[in-house]
């Protein structure tokens, strides 16, 4: 007898009746929301695949959609980021275009519009595509309007005093020239966190006097702009800064040095991650930052933004070669009960938690490259770790663990008076520019230090060469 039918049982005795779940209305599904999960352990702890008795899967877990997200990579035809809309019907004040073929050229909700004669300022984004002969906009159309050739674009663009946007080969080119004031960008409204901005690009001679942004940016200034990106400043090639603002906040930043030998000419992949709490910032996957204090608002519309910005003359002009930009906007849906008898299963997820850091080194001492002390009445559990290098002549042996001061070592004899051991974890790291070394604890979060510990992430250098280490710890708090 299966387990479904023993419960039904037991249930009918009483008078009760048990639906599985995918039964006629999910909100009396079973098991019961305050119910801990039956399962067979396996040799990695992980929980398998549950199917009730229809053959549909059963989980707790969060649910996301991601209406909002878009990439573009830039395929846009006839070297411009506008595509033809035909001739269309723009009329000042009013929320509808009317045209025609508007079904198959490509235009859709969240595409922006304009009469092709009425420029830049003009671009209205359209809310719905109503008909073949029809659209209709978010906002009332701003331009002067009329009926004439008219397009649509992914993009509100902008090149003065100078600057140029060029088009090629699925890239976009900015070129800055020299001129003070020169400005070229492309933006779009996209939602609020969380969400992941992410985009291919490289810059090549940069030099002093100009400013390029590229992340997220406030809707408008009202309050204050609310900012999450990276900021690329002056003419060293190796630094980027990781740049976030809080409505009515001054910017929290921190500028990091690319790692593994990178510098901005080479194309990278850069992404932003905002959060509830944090903003994460990364260059082809490596974690750079993690800031929190004055990270933008719930619930405040962001645009995504790719900007160059000449704050005075440049000795020389700047080229930005992007080759994709993309938003993954994550929204988390809420689920409620209807009634106290008809509760709905729910899961909340544990913060998650992330600390980078890096250490230039020139010796051969045992030395901390991440330290974290844990919170009073906090114990923290490891999700993973991980170390890289950047020298293809330095070896170092690694230790992760906890104590108090270098160096990281074992008491004397077994726990000697510790109630868990000091040494986590062991290990090389080779002599690869770029090598790494990292663990998980799979699905199960290890225990590794307790109120008030100090969590070490240590190298021991094989020979006296400046060599940059990272390390990461992924970790949660209960």
């Amino acid at each position: 007898m299966s387990l479904f039918e023993v419960m039904s049982t037991i249930a009918g005795a009483f008078g009760l009746e048990i639906k599985p779940t995918g039964g006629s209305t999910i909100r009396e599904s079973m098991p019961s929301p305050n119910a801990q999960p039956v399962f067979d352990k396996t040799t990695n702890n992980a929980q398998p695949l549950q199917v009730d008795d229809l053959g549909l899967l059963a989980m707790r877990g969060q649910i996301l959609t991601d209406e909002g997200s878009f990439r573009d990579n830039f395929n846009t035809p006839a070297g411009s980021l506008n595509t033809a809309l035909g001739t269309a019907t723009f009329t000042n004040a009013s929320l509808t275009v009317t045209g025609t073929g508007f079904l198959t050229v490509g235009v859709s909700r969240d595409s922006y519009v304009r009469l092709t004669a009425d420029g830049n300022a003009a671009w209205a984004r359209v809310a719905r595509v109503v008909s073949a002969t029809t659209l209709e906009l978010e906002a009332a159309y701003t331009g002067a309007g009329g009926t004439g050739a008219s397009e649509f674009t992914n993009w509100v663009q902008a090149a003065v005093t100078g600057s140029s946007l060029a088009v090629a080969g699925s890239n976009v080119t900015f070129t800055t020239g020299t001129t003070t004031g020169g400005t070229v960008s492309v933006r779009r409204t996209v939602d609020y966190g969380m969400q992941r901005w992410e985009s291919k690009f490289s810059i090549t001679n940069r030099v002093a006097n100009n400013e390029i942004i590229a992340g997220f940016t406030s809707t408008s200034t009202a309050g204050g702009a609310e900012e999450a990106h990276f900021f690329f400043a002056g003419a060293v090639t190796t630094e980027v800064t990781c740049r976030v603002k809080a409505q009515g906040g001054a910017f929290e930043s921190l500028s990091v040095t690319l790692p593994n030998g990178l510098t901005t000419a080479t194309s990278s992949v850069y992404s932003i991650e905002v959060g509830r709490d944090s903003v994460l910032f990364y260059v082809n996957g490596i974690l750079l930052a993690e800031l929190s204090n004055q990270i933008p608002s719930p619930y405040r519309s962001l645009d995504a933004i790719f900007q160059s910005f000449n704050n005075g003359a440049l000795g020389g002009s700047l080229t930005v070669v992007i080759d994709y930009i993309a938003v993954l906007n994550d929204n988390t849906v809420s689920v409620s009960s209807l009634g106290q008898s008809k509760a709905l299963s729910t899961f909340t997820a544990e913060d998650v938690h992330y600390i980078a850091a890096n250490l230039t080194s020139t010796a051969t001492t045992e030395q901390s490259v991440l330290t974290f002390t844990v919170p009073a009445g906090k114990t923290l559990y490891l999700l993973s770790w991980a170390i890289t290098g950047d020298s293809a002549t330095v070896t170092a042996t690694y230790k992760i663990g906890k104590s108090a001061a270098n160096p990281l070592t074992e008491p004397a004899s077994p726990n000697a008076g510790v109630a868990d051991a000091v040494i986590y974890q062991a290990g090389v790291l080779p002599a690869t520019i770029g090598a790494r070394v990292e663990g998980t604890s799979d699905y199960t979060p290890m225990k590794l230090a307790g109120a008030g510990e100090i969590v070490r992430i240590n190298v021991i250098p094989s020979a006296v060469t400046s060599t940059i280490f990272r390390a990461v710890l992924r970790y949660v708090l209960r």
